[in-house]
């Protein structure tokens, strides 16, 4: 399909000038003469039509559309979720003062209260929303709301500028407001508009199951040349919050990892510590883990936390209610993810450092765990019957690797379908007829686990 390409009012006369000129016998196109008066009129026209058809392309451009044309783009992204923000009017409380203690003073509902006009900047008016009591014995009342009589920032206050009246309440002397307003504000600007339609388009399908597969997905290691190319997001349905994607780079070798033995966490503590950080990340939690302090070992869950995916350490108060004692230790022992999986964690996670490459796609408050699944070993025994001018071992060779292409092909979590195995062994040309020994059923598979099959469990004969 070709591009849009808008064209001048001189490039539409000199086209249509040379048109004419070329299909007929007129050739009275001086300036002054009706024949181009008549043409320099349709070029004019066209070129209206041009112009319209570019502002209509503005108008369904995110990024040069304004005002109510971008309300109508926003509303294409999620029309729940991105709205233009109106503007609203600042509240918070006053106090209503007098000098003497007599009696009681009540300040209606409705009483406008002002900040003074002060040079070029106008007076603001407020307007109470609860009920104001100066009790007996009392010079102050008790904090009464107002709110801006005009939406918009202008309704923002400092401390103590909220004292003026419209019209003074009957008993009062003053009015203040002993904190400031700072919730008012103007209707949202198309710049700041388009920046929250961007980033919410930008933050799509990032923390759940739609976004994080895609993401572990995309990630490919090019220092070792792997891959991704299974993912399983399974979420925890107890513990939530907790997430485990479990990845695969077709060939069961995702996992990769490396040991640390007493290393130093914290050389020095300065005193009062409660989180530490690990070196490297993430920690392989079910290989033995050691935290010691002053080499003697701590104890998980009574004595700290781990979030195996940042490495992060939560010292518990219970036994460090101040933190850690200046000039402790900490050193630690553990088995860490690199590879692949590192990779990986690095990208649900997002790197502070490198927000550019590494946004991230965890959401707030969620713990992802980045792992390989259990390998599923399929052991296959079956017997063919192949049709007359075949060769047996020839088409049991082309069986063996039509069931093999099928199971290797599965994903994490794919179930391995006993029929499915048999229709793939009968496409095999030359095939009559087969019967498995093994399995003599569908092979159900685990979220954390992949089906596969090595050449030594395959038999087919």
């Amino acid at each position: 399909m070709g591009q849009f390409k808008p064209k001048t009012r001189d490039q539409i006369l000199t086209r249509m000038i040379n048109r004419v000129v070329a299909r007929s016998s007129l050739n009275d196109l001086n300036n002054l003469s009706d024949l181009k008066q008549v043409l320099a009129a349709a070029a004019r026209e066209d070129d209206d039509t041009y112009v319209q058809m570019i502002n209509l392309l503005d108008l369904f451009d995110l990024f040069k559309c304004r005002g109510n044309d971008l309300d109508e783009r926003a509303k294409e992204y999620n029309p729940s979720l991105v709205k233009r923000l109106d503007a609203r009017k600042a509240t918070g409380t006053v106090t209503f003062s007098r000098t003497g203690t007599i009696g009681s003073v009540t300040i209606a509902i409705g009483t406008q209260v002002t900040i003074p006009a002060d040079g070029a900047q106008p007076e603001v008016v407020f307007t109470t929303t609860t009920l104001g009591t100066i009790l007996g014995g009392n010079t102050v009342s008790n904090a009464v709301t107002v709110e801006a009589a005009d939406a918009g920032a202008s309704g923002n206050a400092a401390v103590g500028v909220i004292k003026g009246f419209v019209s003074k309440p009957s008993g009062v002397t003053g009015v203040t407001n002993p904190a400031a307003f700072t919730n008012g504000r103007d209707r949202e600007q198309d710049d700041a508009f388009l920046k929250r339609i961007v980033d919410q388009v930008a933050g799509l399908a990032r923390c759940h199951a739609a976004g994080l597969e895609p993401a572990a997905l995309s990630v490919e290691d090019t220092n070792t040349g792997k891959r991704v190319l299974f993912a399983n997001v399974v979420e925890d349905p107890i513990n939530l919050g907790r997430v485990t994607i479990y990845i695969d780079d077709g060939s069961g070798t995702a996992e990769t990892t490396a040991v640390k033995v007493e290393e130093v966490v914290l050389a020095v503590a300065l005193g009062g510590e409660t989180k530490l950080n690990l070196p490297d990340k993430p920690i392989k939690i079910e290989n033995t883990f050691t935290l010691r302090r002053n080499t003697v070992a701590l104890v998980f869950g009574v004595d700290y936390t781990l979030n195996p995916a940042s490495g992060q350490i939560n010292l518990l108060p219970g036994t460090f209610p101040t933190g850690l004692t200046a000039g402790d230790l900490i050193d630690a022992s553990y088995t860490y993810f690199t590879g692949l999986i590192a990779l990986t964690q690095k990208v649900i996670d997002g790197d502070p450092g490198d927000r550019s490459n590494f946004p991230g796609y965890r959401g707030a408050g969620v713990r992802v765990r980045v792992l390989t699944p259990a390998i599923v070993q399929i052991v296959v025994r079956a017997n063919i019957t192949v049709l007359a001018g075949f060769n047996q071992a020839a088409v049991a060779a082309d069986v063996k690797s039509a069931i093999s292409e099928y199971v290797n092909g599965l994903g994490i979590s794919d179930d391995v379908i006993l029929n499915e195995m048999k229709e793939r062994a009968m496409a095999i040309p030359g095939m009559y007829d087969v019967s498995f020994f093994l399995p003599v059923e569908n092979r159900i598979v685990q979220d954390n686990q992949l089906a596969r099959l090595i050449a030594s469990n395959i038999t087919v004969s």
